[in-house]
């Protein structure tokens, strides 16, 4: 589901339409962080064994942080700056909820992989366009 949103607001040539995307991410973001302790506790009746697997909830918050880069490289300003707002709000208030090995994950494939796109991107702009 949260995938499905991501790729909703891609390509979208409505900007209400993607930005309504990026809306819907924050509120898997509340749902996900409502719900994380029962889907937790289902999990473990589910599977008490204590592989090295991640936990679902992990798995949803770096589907949610994923689909918010993806938007955040977006050609359109507004659904870049939306979607990067929205990321860094979500890791504020929710950063907390993350157990390290998400922490490391969400470092390693999107925080850094975003923070050298936007590097690349804003090397190769045309500086005569107007930056919003």
């Amino acid at each position: 589901c949260i995938i499905t949103i991501g790729h909703y607001g891609k390509p979208a040539a409505d900007i209400n339409i993607s930005i309504a995307a990026v809306g819907l991410l924050w509120d898997m973001a509340d749902f996900i962080a409502k719900e994380a302790p029962n889907i937790q506790k289902d999990e473990l009746e589910a599977k008490p064994s204590e592989d090295s697997k991640p936990s679902v909830v992990s798995g949803l918050w770096v589907a949610l942080f994923t689909s918010l880069k993806t938007l955040s490289l977006s050609d359109r300003a507004e659904i870049r700056n939306t979607a990067l707002n929205n990321l860094v709000k979500i890791l504020t208030i929710y950063g907390h909820l993350l157990d390290p090995n998400t922490w490391c994950s969400t470092w390693l494939d999107i925080l850094f992989p975003l923070l050298n796109e936007v590097r690349d991107k804003a090397s190769t702009a045309n500086p005569s366009q107007n930056l919003e």
